[in-house]
């Protein structure tokens, strides 16, 4: 009952957030124009790359956490996490300081927009750091619920700054971005299950950057290095209001996401519980995904189809500043169904190799970067900004496919033999 019960609310708490974040994103997009959302957008593209710098020590945490509390062993594992905590707030600490300089220096500039810009980062560089320490604390089905709670303060925060926007957009704009930060990890720092003092293990850090790096290296190559490559190209190479097209775009596609994100949910633990029945049987492993990724699949071509009927129209008749958005829509939405496809990869974790998992990452990232740098730099339209993304995943995805084939196969000779 208590797992049923958590399970409601994290999924109720994060779609209370989308459904929220959807609709102020249309309202928003009414009044505001690509061109100041971009220029918003902008300041904000450094946080992306700055999450490696967390070094994987929350992920080595999140598993060595629950280890040693279920062996008994409670002192190493409040050691543990006194180191992560604290390596959590210097390095965040060290990340809001890059935004305070880079602030200080636009203001005795006199570029005071830029300050503004820069300043609102601050609360985020912190964040990007040590929002991946908190969450790792809360483990058992009752802080589940609180993680849910976080959510709805972030909902709630949002609609609370969200006039902001019309007082003046660029504050309203920043202003929120930062409130829903800093009020969902201050809720989660103040409910926090464990209360450290501040402290130190050098041979502890050691151990987690060791263990936690690798799991996060591959994770961060095909989410935020390539969402934050893709916005730095945009905008260094077409400007601030390509970028806010890209923004609202990558918004509404985020939103579309929904099925693919729930397959792989539910995806990831039959991958692992197949290879542990199978003992390590991959073939059998892959077999597991064959039909819930054909219904996921059709679901997701049906759900692109109908979001390209209606959602030209919805702009053109709600949205008429974000207009030239539209002929960037059709190649967008193909990648609802190709994100469905692309949780195969998870096997690769299951069966604990990174090398085949980079192997099928690497490629679609660099193809991927590559096309879009060589089609915005001979000056393609817009409509196309989308196209190097959905080829590098095909990419990644025909690569893992190919792989997991060839490993399958392999182990039908081996029986044999």
């Amino acid at each position: 009952m208590n797992m049923l019960k958590s399970a409601l609310a994290l999924t109720g708490g994060r779609f209370f957030n989308l459904a929220v974040s959807m609709i102020l994103l249309l309202i928003q997009a009414r009044f505001i124009g690509p061109e100041i959302t971009g220029l918003c957008q902008s300041f904000s593209i450094p946080v992306g790359y700055m999450w490696i710098l967390t070094l994987g020590v929350s992920s080595a945490l999140a598993r060595e956490l629950p280890y040693y509390l279920a062996r008994g062993e409670r002192e190493k594992a409040m050691s543990l996490t006194q180191t992560a905590q604290s390596f959590s707030i210097v390095m965040g600490s060290l990340c809001a300081s890059v935004f305070l300089f880079l602030s200080i220096r636009a203001l005795i500039l006199g570029e005071y927009l830029s300050a503004a810009g820069w300043g609102f980062q601050i609360v985020a560089g912190f964040t990007v750091i040590y929002s991946s320490y908190i969450k790792t604390l809360y483990r058992t089905t009752t802080e589940f619920v609180t993680i849910a709670k976080a959510s709805t303060i972030t909902a709630v925060t949002s609609i609370v700054t969200f006039p902001l926007i019309f007082v003046n957009a660029y504050l309203g704009i920043w202003t929120r971005g930062m409130a829903t930060s800093l009020m969902s990890n201050a809720f989660l720092f103040i409910k926090r299950p464990f209360k450290l003092a501040f402290g130190f293990d050098f041979e502890q850090l050691k151990q987690l950057i060791r263990f936690g790096l690798p799991l996060i290296a591959i994770g961060y190559i095909e989410s935020s290095l390539w969402t934050s490559t893709q916005l730095s190209l945009i905008f260094k190479m077409c400007g601030n209001t390509s970028l806010g097209l890209f923004t609202f775009t990558f918004s509404i596609l985020n939103a579309l996401l929904i099925i693919p994100n729930a397959v792989a949910e539910i995806l990831r633990p039959r991958f692992a519980a197949a290879y542990g029945e199978t003992d390590g049987h991959i073939g059998k492993t892959l077999a597991v995904a064959f039909k819930p990724l054909t219904a996921a699949f059709i679901v997701s071509v049906l759900m692109a189809v109908l979001a390209y009927i209606i959602v030209d129209d919805i702009i053109i008749l709600l949205l008429p500043k974000y207009i030239d958005a539209i002929p960037a829509l059709g190649i967008a939405f193909l990648l609802i169904p190709v994100m469905a496809l692309t949780c195969i990869k998870y096997i690769f974790v299951v069966t604990k190799n990174m090398r085949q998992n980079l192997m099928a990452t690497a490629p679609g990232f660099l193809v991927g970067t590559a096309l879009l740098y060589t089609l915005l730099s001979r000056g393609a339209g817009f409509e196309y900004v989308f196209l190097p993304y959905v080829i590098g995943q095909l990419l990644n995805f025909f690569i893992s496919l190919i792989i997991l084939m060839f490993e399958a196969k392999k182990e039908r000779y081996e029986t044999l033999d």
